[in-house]
C-alpha cells in the first residue's frame, strides 16, 4: 500500500507553536493495520529548520489487558520495536560465506561416499512345507460367494499405495463348527483363485480371539502364530496352502486370519469371496512416509494459512524421530499468542506453543519408534490444549498460559516452521481438522484410513506421490503443498503395517483342512533389500551481483546422489533384531569448504529504537501517549517516496498513530548526508561476533564529503539475552584518534509509564520497557571535508548470552548558518508530555532546555515567560557559558504571580528568548525562540490532612518528604519499621507543595516480583475520608505536586451567609452584598492558591474588588464570619 505515512513505536505529547509554516504528514492512525508502508515526503527547494516525528501509542481499542485476557489491550510482553527508513538509492552490504557443498543428512566437513547404492537387509525365513501324504482328512468351507476380489491377499502394483499390504478377517467359532471344523489342529486352508498370479513371501498368521468384529481403535497387530511363510503360485483353481506349523484351535474361540505380502505382481490376485454386512474384514496397503533430514527439507502449503483466531482445531499425524526440537506442523505470526506450533520439545515430549506460552507433554516420543500424536484445542488459551500419544490422553507437563489468537502469517508448514526448527525423521498421515476431536475420536482415527470427503478435514497429507516435490491434499477443498529441499520417501514392509486400515465389504471363501498331514519342512532364507536413503549432494558457485541491491547468488553447479560410506549396511532377522553389519567401500571423499560472497540490500537507516511496555494492567488512555523525536538529521533521506517499516517483534503490540512535522526555516547547519556506518541487522550479533571485528563490525574507512564542515556520530545500542540485557558493559566507537565510550545501561525505576505488568523496574542495557532507547551523540573534531575517518566499534568484554542491537550512524553537516542562534528544545515543567509525567502537574519553578545552534559562545540568556496572558509576563536573565551545540537546563525564578491567569483545562505556559548577552537583536533566527507547553493544574488538597501508609518488609529503603514552593522541607520521615502503619497529620498553609516518596532499591513499596511484601500509601482528610491513593508499584520515586487553597476545591459557598457576588464573569469590578460585612474577614486568591492584594472598598453591607489590572483567569473569594466560611469562584475576562 502507499500512504503519506511513516511508522514508529513510542509515546510522547508535544505542544509547540511555530512562527513559520509547518507541513504535517499523517503516516499512520490507530486504525492502520500495516507497519510497513511507503511514505511520500516533501521534495523541492524548501528548507526545513526542523523535522519532528510525533509518535503516538495506545493499547488496542483503548482497552486494558488483564491476567485472563493478556492481549486485550496492550501486548503482554516487552518487545523491541525499531523503525527504519529504506533508501533504494544506496546499498548496505556485508561480507558472508557459505558452504560450497550441501549434503543432505550430513553435517561434517569430510564426506566419504560410495557411488553404489547401499541397503538395509531384512531376513525372512521361508518355511517350505512339502506335502508327502494326507490321511484321515476332513474339511469345511466358510463363505459361498462368487465375487472376484483383488485385495483378499493385498498385493499391489500401484507405486503410490505401495506394493505391500495386510488384511485380517474374522471367522467365528459358530461358522467353523457349522462347516464341520472341530477342535484340534488346523493343517491347511484352500483359497479359490480366479486367475494366475505369483505372490512372493506370503505370510499367513492366525490368532484366537473373543472379538466378533473389528474396532479400528483397538486392533490386534501382535501375538499371532505364523503358519505359512513362502513364495506361492496360484492357478485359476482352488489352491491348497499347507501350513508348516499346524494351528491348534480350542473349538470355541473366533479366529483372525491375517494375510500379508511384499509383492510387486505382474497381475493382481483375484480370490473368490463373499459379501459381508459386518466389520469382520479390514485391509491396509503400505503407502509411504516422507523423510525429513533435520537440516533443509520441509513442506509448505501453497496458500493455506491454517486455522486462525480461537477456532477449534486438531492436528494429528504419525511420526518417527530420534531428534528433539523438531517442528511437526506450524503456522501463524511470531508474536504473542499469534503463532501455532506443534512440535517435539527439547526433552523429547510433545509441545504446543503460541509465542509467550506453551504446553508440554510427558511421554518421550523421540525414541525412533512410530507414534501417533495429536493436539486438540477448544477454548481461548493454552490451558485449553490437550495432547494425545498413541491414542491416549497425555498427562500435562509444564504449562505457560497465554491467550490464543492465531493470526495469518506463514503458510502451514510441516517441519522447519516459524522458528527454523527442522524435524528429522518420518511423518505420515498428517491431518488438520476444524473441530476439537474427542478422546474417542482420536483413538478411532489413529489406525483408520481417513475418508477424504469428511468436511471436517481441512488438510490431508498422505505423502504417497513419490518422486515428486508436490504434496497432494485429498481434503474436499484441496490445499496442496510443495516440498522444499530434496524429497525422500519410505515405504512400509507388510509385517510392519499398522495404520490406514479400512473396512472390507468382502471376505474370502475359505476351506479349512484337518487330518494327518505328512510333510517335509525346509527353511530357506530370503532377504528384503530396503534401499538406504542417498545423500543428495549439491555443489555451488557464486554469481556476483555487484552494482545492485541484490545479494550475490549462490548458484547450483551440479546435483547428484551419493551414499555415505561411513555408514554400514545392517542386517535384521525376521524379528527385526540386528544381527550383523558390513562396511561400505569408499569411492572418494568430498571436502566441504567455504564460498565468500557479498550480501546486499537497500540501505536501511534506523530512525528510532524503542521497546514496548509490559501491557497487563496498563492503560494508555483513549488518546494514547505521545513521544516526540527530532528527525532533522535524516533530512537528506526523508525526501520523495520511501519505505518505512517497524520491525523486531513489537510492531503489533499496540496501536500506532504517527505524524511528521516539517517546519520550514533555516536549520542550524545544513545536513548534507547521513549514513549507517555498519548495516543494521535484524539478527542480534553476540558479544563474540562484535569482538571478532570482522563480519559484522569491521573497521571502516569513511570518505567524507569535500563540502562537509563537521561530523557527528549517532549511536543507539540495546542489550539482549540474560547476560546482555541485565549486565552493563562498556561499548566504544573510535573515530581516528578520538575514543567515544560509554556504559550501555539505563535506569528504569523512574519510568513514567507505570505501573506495568512485568519486571518494568529492572535496569537494563540501554533500554526500559515503554521507553525510547538512549541515543548517544558524539561530535568528531579535527576532521575536514575530503578527509578519511577511520571508524571502529567494539565492546570491552562479554559472557554468556549477550546479544546486542547496534545502530551507529554518521552525519555530515555544512557550515553553521548563524553566529548567534539559540533554540528552546523543551519545557519540562510545566508539561503534559509523557516523559515528564513524574514531575507534572507542577506548581513550583518551571524548567526548560536551550541549545546553542550558533558559532558564538553565549554568556547570558534573557527569557520572558507567561501563562495564557502575555500582559502578565515576567522576565529574567540566566547566566551561562554555552558553546556551540551546548545544551543548558534553565530553572525559572519563583514568581507566583504568573499562575493567576491560568485556567483549568486550558492553560499554556509560554517561554521566549528575548536577548543574548543583553542584546535583544543578537539572535539571527528567532523562529525557534518561543516554545509553548500545555499543562494541567495540580490537585487541590485540604490544609489539614494526614499521610496514612504502611511500609513493606524492606522499610529501610523508603523515605517520605514534603517540600514547599521555596524548597523548604516541611515534613520528612525515614528509618521506618517493617510492615508498620504510619499516620502523620499535616496542617499546611496556603501554597504549592511537593510530596516525594523515594525507594532506594527502585522497587516501590509493593512489587510482585520481589520478596518485600506489600505496602500502601494514602492521603486522608482530617475528619473526612481518603481523597488520594498513591500507586505503590512506583519503582524509584513517586512525586505528587499539590496546592493548598482554603476550600478552593468547593466551587460554591459552604454556608449560606446571604452574600451575593456580581457581575460574574467580570471584566474587572466585582461586588458582594446581601449580608452583614461587620466582622467578616475576606481573602482573594488566584487559581494557584496565592493570596492577591487587589484594590478594595468596604461598607457595612458591601464589599468591592477591582481586578482590572489583573490577568484574565480564575479567582476565588473567601469570606469567614462567625466561624463559617463562604467561598465563591470568580471568572475574570
Amino acid at each position: 500500500m502507499k500512504n503519506i505515512a511513516l511508522t514508529f513505536c513510542i509515546l510522547f505529547a508535544v505542544q509547540l507553536a511555530y512562527s513559520q509554516d509547518t507541513i504535517r504528514l499523517k503516516a499512520f492512525d490507530y486504525n492502520s493495520q500495516t507497519r510497513d508502508t511507503f511514505v511520500t515526503f516533501p521534495e523541492g527547494t524548501d528548507s526545513y529548520r526542523q523535522i519532528l516525528m510525533l509518535y503516538n501509542m495506545r493499547c488496542k481499542g483503548a482497552r486494558v489487558s488483564t491476567g485472563s485476557n493478556r492481549n486485550l489491550g496492550c501486548g503482554e510482553w516487552d518487545y523491541s520495536c525499531n523503525t527504519y527508513v529504506e533508501d533504494n538509492s544506496r546499498t548496505d552490504s556485508l561480507s558472508a560465506s557459505t558452504a560450497d557443498y550441501f549434503i543432505s543428512g550430513f553435517s561434517g566437513n569430510e564426506y566419504n561416499y560410495s557411488n553404489s547404492p547401499t541397503n538395509t537387509h531384512y531376513r525372512n525365513i521361508q518355511k517350505k512345507a512339502t506335502l508327502n501324504m494326507v490321511t484321515d482328512s476332513s474339511s469345511g468351507s466358510v463363505g459361498a460367494g462368487n465375487n472376484e476380489v483383488t485385495y483378499m491377499i493385498p498385493i499391489s502394483n500401484n507405486p503410490e499405495s505401495g506394493y505391500a499390504g495386510k488384511s485380517q478377517f474374522i471367522y467365528s467359532a459358530e461358522e467353523l463348527i457349522a462347516a464341520g471344523v472341530s477342535a484340534g489342529e488346523i493343517d491347511a486352508i484352500s483359497l479359490n483363485a480366479k486367475n494366475v498370479a505369483q505372490v512372493a513371501n506370503l505370510q499367513i498368521n492366525i490368532l484366537a480371539t473373543s472379538k466378533d468384529s473389528f474396532q479400528l481403535s483397538d486392533l490386534d497387530l501382535q501375538g499371532f502364530t505364523n503358519v505359512f511363510s513362502d513364495d506361492i503360485s496360484f492357478n485359476a483353481s482352488n489352491k491348497l496352502i499347507t501350513f508348516h506349523t499346524p494351528f491348534v484351535w480350542d473349538g470355541s474361540s473366533n479366529l483372525i486370519f491375517e494375510f500379508s505380502a511384499n509383492s510387486k505382481p505382474i497381475s493382481l490376485l483375484e480370490i473368490e469371496s463373499h459379501a459381508i454386512d459386518s466389520t469382520v474384514g479390514i485391509v491396509a496397503f503400505s503407502g509411504h512416509s516422507l523423510y525429513f533430514d533435520g537440516a533443509s527439507n520441509y513442506v509448505e502449503a501453497n496458500s493455506f494459512k491454517g486455522i486462525l483466531g480461537t477456532n477449534n482445531r486438531t492436528i494429528e499425524a504419525w511420526i518417527k524421530t530420534d531428534k528433539v526440537n523438531g517442528e511437526i506442523c506450524s503456522w501463524g505470526n511470531d508474536a504473542s499468542g499469534e503463532k501455532w506450533v506443534f512440535r517435539v520439545n527439547g526433552d523429547g515430549t510433545l509441545r504446543t506453543e503460541v509465542n509467550g506460552g506453551g504446553l508440554n507433554g510427558t511421554t518421550n516420543i523421540a525414541d525412533n519408534q512410530w507414534h501417533h500424536v495429536a493436539c486438540v484445542f477448544a477454548g481461548t488459551d493454552v490451558s485449553d490444549i490437550k495432547h494425545y500419544v498413541d491414542g491416549v490422553l497425555e498427562t500435562n507437563g509444564a504449562l505457560t498460559n497465554r491467550s490464543i489468537n492465531t493470526t495469518a502469517g506463514i503458510n502451514v508448514r510441516v517441519s522447519r516452521g516459524i522458528n527454523n526448527r527442522y524435524f528429522r525423521g518420518d511423518i505420515d498421515g498428517l491431518h488438520i481438522w476444524d473441530e476439537a476431536l474427542t478422546a474417542t475420536r482420536v483413538a478411532d482415527v489413529k489406525n483408520r484410513l481417513i475418508n477424504p470427503q469428511d468436511e471436517r478435514i481441512v488438510l490431508n497429507y498422505k505423502f504417497d506421490v513419490v518422486n515428486s516435490d508436490i504434496v497432494l491434499c485429498s481434503a474436499i477443498n484441496s490445499k496442496p503443498g510443495t516440498i522444499m529441499g530434496n524429497p525422500t520417501y519410505n515405504s512400509f514392509r507388510a509385517q510392519q503395517i499398522f495404520k490406514d486400515f479400512y473396512i472390507s465389504p468382502y471376505r474370502p471363501n475359505i476351506r479349512v483342512h484337518q487330518g494327518n498331514f505328512d510333510f517335509t519342512i525346509s527353511e530357506v532364507f530370503d532377504f528384503d533389500l530396503v534401499p538406504n536413503h542417498p545423500n543428495s549432494v549439491t555443489r555451488y558457485t557464486i554469481k556476483s551481483n555487484v552494482g545492485t541491491n541484490i545479494d550475490d547468488e549462490k548458484v547450483i553447479a551440479e546435483t547428484y546422489n551419493k551414499w555415505d560410506a561411513d555408514k554400514k549396511e545392517y542386517f535384521y532377522d525376521e524379528n527385526n533384531l540386528l544381527y550383523d553389519s558390513a562396511s561400505v567401500t569408499s569411492d572418494g571423499t568430498i571436502t566441504v569448504g567455504q564460498l565468500n560472497y557479498i550480501r546486499r540490500w537497500p540501505s536501511r537507516l534506523e530512525i528510532m529504537s524503542f521497546v514496548t511496555p509490559y501491557g497487563i494492567g496498563l492503560d494508555l488512555g483513549a488518546e494514547g501517549k505521545t513521544w516526540t523525536f527530532d528527525m532533522t538529521d535524516f533530512t537528506p533521506i526523508l525526501k520523495g517516496e520511501k519505505r518505512i517499516f517497524l520491525s523486531r517483534g513489537g510492531q503489533n503490540q499496540e496501536e500506532m498513530d504517527i505524524e511528521f512535522l516539517f517546519i520550514k526555516g533555516t536549520p542550524a547547519r545544513e545536513v548534507l548526508d547521513i549514513k549507517q556506518i555498519w548495516p543494521t541487522q535484524q539478527y542480534q550479533p553476540n558479544f563474540s561476533q562484535i569482538l571478532a571485528d570482522d563480519v559484522y563490525f569491521p573497521p571502516v574507512a569513511f570518505n567524507t564529503l569535500d563540502s562537509a564542515k563537521s561530523f557527528k556520530i549517532r549511536s543507539a545500542i540495546t542489550g539482549h539475552g540474560q547476560q546482555g540485557e541485565f549486565m552493563p558493559r562498556t561499548h566504544f566507537i573510535k573515530a581516528n584518534d578520538q575514543n567515544f565510550e560509554r556504559s550501555v545501561w539505563k535506569a528504569c525505576g523512574k519510568n513514567p509509564v507505570y505501573p506495568q505488568g512485568g519486571t518494568w523496574i529492572y535496569d537494563r542495557a540501554g533500554w526500559c520497557p515503554g521507553m525510547a532507547t538512549d541515543l548517544a551523540e558524539y561530535e568528531i573534531s579535527d576532521v575536514s571535508g575530503g578527509d578519511v575517518i577511520t571508524l571502529d566499534y567494539g565492546i570491552a568484554n562479554g559472557e554468556g548470552d549477550s546479544r546486542y542491537i547496534v545502530n551507529n550512524q554518521i552525519v555530515s553537516y555544512g557550515e553553521y548558518n548563524h553566529g548567534y542562534d539559540l533554540g528552546i528544545i523543551d519545557i519540562m515543567e510545566p508539561s503534559n508530555k509523557v516523559e515528564h509525567a513524574l514531575n507534572n502537574p507542577m506548581c513550583i519553578n518551571p524548567k526548560m532546555k536551550v541549545v546553542n545552534n550558533g558559532v558564538n559562545t553565549v554568556n547570558s540568556i534573557t527569557v520572558e515567560y507567561w501563562v495564557n496572558d502575555p500582559n502578565n509576563k515576567r522576565s529574567f536573565t540566566w547566566p551561562c557559558y554555552l558553546s556551540t551545540n551546548g545544551v543548558e537546563e534553565i530553572h525559572f525564578p519563583i514568581d507566583n504571580g504568573i499562575w493567576s491567569s491560568a485556567v483549568p483545562g486550558d492553560s499554556k505556559f509560554y517561554a521566549k528568548i528575548v536577548a543574548i548577552d543583553g542584546n535583544p537583536g543578537a539572535d539571527e533566527d528567532a523562529s525557534n525562540n518561543t516554545y509553548v507547553s500545555e499543562f494541567e493544574f495540580p490537585e487541590v488538597y485540604p490544609s489539614n490532612f494526614y499521610l496514612f501508609y504502611r511500609t513493606n518488609n524492606a522499610a529501610d529503603e523508603t523515605s517520605v518528604k514534603i517540600e514547599d514552593e521555596w524548597g523548604t522541607v516541611v515534613f520528612q520521615r525515614d528509618n521506618h519499621a517493617n510492615a508498620t502503619i504510619y499516620r502523620d497529620t499535616l496542617n499546611l498553609g496556603l501554597g504549592c507543595y511537593k510530596l516525594t516518596i523515594d525507594d532506594s532499591d527502585n522497587d516501590g513499596i509493593s512489587f510482585w516480583a520481589n520478596n518485600d511484601g506489600s505496602g500502601f500509601f494514602r492521603l486522608w482528610e482530617v475528619g473526612g475520608s481518603i481523597f488520594k491513593t498513591i500507586q505503590p508499584d512506583f519503582g524509584s520515586q513517586s512525586i505528587v505536586n499539590f496546592t493548598v487553597v482554603h476550600t478552593l476545591d468547593v466551587p460554591e459557598h459552604e454556608v449560606d451567609l446571604g452574600y451575593h457576588l456580581y457581575p460574574n464573569p467580570s471584566t474587572g469590578l466585582i461586588t458582594v452584598d446581601g449580608g452583614d460585612m461587620q466582622g467578616a474577614v475576606p481573602t482573594l486568591y488566584n487559581s494557584m492558591g496565592q493570596e492577591i492584594n487587589a484594590p478594595s472598598q468596604r461598607t457595612e453591607s458591601t464589599l468591592t474588588y477591582d481586578l482590572e489590572n489583573f490577568p484574565s483567569g480564575i479567582y476565588y473569594l473567601s469570606i469567614v464570619k462567625n466561624g463559617y466560611t463562604w467561598t465563591q469562584k470568580v471568572v475574570k475576562h
